[in-house]
């Protein structure tokens, strides 16, 4: 492909109007493929307002420009690009992403399976001012670069199988870990922090899923399999490769990375999809009561 259609193929993801806006720029500098022969690279931002109505826009999102696949390091990329140095304020105008038009590229992919920060993406196409002063997004670059004050945890639990068991009074959950078919694995106890009786019913809830172990993970991997592998092909075809994942492939591909369990006996499993989905997270959730409910990103 040209490098011209290369370029209108870009730029129709973004609205055609120009805007002005005031864009506080985050930690790092990205770079991404968007075409087999382009590349796009990204600076993060933490917030951005609107000069034409003065609203502030809190939440990650890039400023994102193409540049050629040879310069898509991102070292050469911030000289190529006008993207921008950490933690700053520019005045620039710029182009908003329509998240429609993923619907042209991937029409099988729901929106809603993308992270939020994918629509939030500004097309800068010039940088009037860099140090722009702004009272708003100057606090909220306080507040990013103020120190947190860490939480020290409470250790409440050692148990014999699931070790030590720590406990987030604020989320309302005890974090661990435990052995699932001789990989270590995260753990989420969900709790009710003022009910003792709740942290007893979750540690019996996990180990009743550890204890039949490999009956259970052939069993999500294949629930899984039977509900994603469509859409795992939907994925590979609109990112220009073969759809021809079978189940088995996608049961053996995923990698669990950890559970969550309730004291009611309702868990979630977490696995890592392999790329199958862009580095999502598949959940697969069910219950001792109703066995496997759902599979999703």
């Amino acid at each position: 492909m040209k490098k011209k259609a290369l370029l209108d193929k870009f730029e129709k993801q973004y609205e055609a109007e120009v805007r002005e806006y005031l864009v506080l720029t985050g930690d790092c500098l990205k770079n991404g493929v968007w075409d087999e022969e382009e590349f796009e690279v990204r600076a993060d931002y933490l917030a951005y307002v609107d000069t034409a109505t003065d609203a502030l826009h809190l939440g990650d999102g890039y400023l994102v420009e193409p540049v050629k696949k040879e310069r898509a390091t991102a070292a050469d990329a911030a000289v190529d690009s006008k993207l921008f140095k950490a933690g700053t304020i520019y005045r620039l105008r710029a182009r908003k992403f329509i998240a429609e038009s993923l619907l042209e590229s991937r029409k099988d992919v729901p929106l809603e399976c993308y992270k939020k920060s994918y629509f939030n993406r500004l097309y800068p196409t010039e940088v009037l001012e860099e140090g722009t002063a702004c009272g708003v997004l100057e606090e909220v670059r306080t507040q990013h670069i103020q120190p947190v004050e860490p939480r020290e945890p409470v250790v409440v639990i050692n148990d014999e199988e699931l070790g030590e068991l720590v406990l987030d009074p604020e989320l309302e959950f005890f974090r661990g870990k435990a052995h699932w078919l001789g990989n270590e694995v995260g753990v989420i106890l969900h709790v009710d922090v003022n009910r003792r009786a709740s942290w007893t019913k979750a540690r019996q809830a996990m180990k009743k899923l550890l204890a039949e172990q490999e009956r259970w993970d052939a069993t999500i991997r294949e629930f899984a399999a039977a509900e994603m592998t469509a859409l795992a092909n939907d994925w590979a075809e609109q990112g220009d490769e073969e759809g021809n994942i079978s189940e088995t492939d996608f049961a053996r591909r995923i990698t669990i990375e950890g559970f969550s369990m309730t004291s009611d006996g309702c868990f979630t499993a977490y696995f890592e999809d392999d790329d199958m989905f862009c580095g999502h997270t598949i959940q697969v959730e069910g219950s001792f009561r109703e066995g496997l409910i759902e599979a999703k990103l």
